[in-house]
């Protein structure tokens, strides 16, 4: 990692944990050894954890809680959609536990993201799982967040489940919330990677001033592992460009374990962006989008032969301004 972060001269680092799950009180030694090593180096440390043991952690992330950068825990809905899915060994649901740790990390001043993983299975318990934020006061603290995300199929299999494209859950929002674009402030939600691109600079023009603006910068391309700023290192000892791949070995772009070796001309062909990628250059949304995700573009041709894979962006920002119709004419007639 120090030589990775040397030789793409990273000035900031975020180490990522995820598994499996990283939290598990089993794990308590590494975790505190990689969290000391990152402070050392002065890097930041972030988890994507379930949420259901992380209590066994609250010391460790209050001794190098200066290099925690934040903690994503998954929640699928309210208790009666999550605990569905998501269950102990035993067969009890994990809802109040994650949700009683959620209040704890707050309450320590950690940085909490809770994801949601949209489609039809589960939109519409959005508004209890809202209202289960106002319960336990998490919209209080600047340090919570909500991620609303579509559940996605970056490797284009057609069978994940709960799966649609991102503009069907626009309407669903503004379908389920009249007031949508407030009350994402109110709960502190941002949506997913793409869909958050995508329209948010247009959501900062009709919204100037109502609403608070979300982070949006243009770029060349969406995706750290199009940029080369995101490579991630599996337990086989295979360095990956797209966490997505890890375990997937025909992606790999080098090892860590038993000694450091980097595939250049493998990594290279993951580096695109809306100047290299030919179907980009014509689109009228490129410098918004980007070229989407990489790893669903390679999916799409091949590792030999890009070709971006849109996902639906043009039918977003359609979806987009035509929710918002209305205010657009005014503003148009302003």
């Amino acid at each position: 990692m120090d030589r990775l972060a040397r030789e793409q001269d990273a000035g900031d680092v975020i180490v990522s944990l995820s598994g499996g799950e990283p939290l598990l009180v089993t794990n308590r030694q590494p975790v505190t050894k990689i969290l000391d090593m990152a402070a050392q180096r002065k890097w930041c440390v972030s988890f994507l954890t379930n949420g259901t043991q992380v209590h066994h952690f609250f010391d460790v992330l209050q001794q190098f809680q200066e290099s925690v950068h934040h903690l994503q825990v998954t929640v699928d809905g309210p208790a009666e959609i999550h605990n569905q899915w998501r269950v102990q060994a035993n067969g009890d649901g994990t809802f109040d536990v994650i949700a009683g740790n959620i209040s704890s990390m707050l309450a320590l001043g950690l940085r909490v993201g809770v994801r949601v993983n949209v489609g039809p299975a589960n939109v519409r318990g959005l508004p209890d799982l809202f209202r289960v934020f106002d319960e336990r006061g998490w919209v209080v603290y600047p340090s919570f967040v909500c991620q609303v995300s579509p559940v996605s199929d970056h490797q284009n299999t057609g069978s994940v489940s709960n799966y649609q494209a991102e503009f069907k859950l626009l309407e669903q929002l503004y379908a389920i919330f009249p007031d949508w674009e407030k009350r994402r402030d109110r709960y502190h939600v941002v949506l997913g990677r793409e869909m958050e691109r995508r329209i948010n600079l247009f959501r900062r023009v009709l919204y100037k001033g109502e609403v608070r603006p979300h982070p949006f910068t243009p770029g060349m391309t969406s995706c750290g592992s199009g940029s080369g700023r995101c490579v991630a290192l599996g337990a086989d000892g295979m360095i990956y460009p797209c966490p997505e791949t890890v375990g997937q070995p025909q992606y790999a772009i080098g090892r860590f374990d038993p000694e450091f070796t980097l595939d250049r001309p493998a990594w290279s062909r993951w580096l695109v962006d809306i100047a290299s990628a030919p179907k980009c250059t014509k689109c009228n949304l490129a410098p918004i989008c980007g070229t989407g995700c990489t790893f669903q573009g390679i999916c799409t041709g091949s590792l030999d032969s890009f070709e971006p894979c849109c996902n639906y962006a043009q039918e977003t920002v359609r979806t987009f301004l035509e929710l918002n119709r209305d205010r657009l004419i005014r503003l148009a007639e302003a």
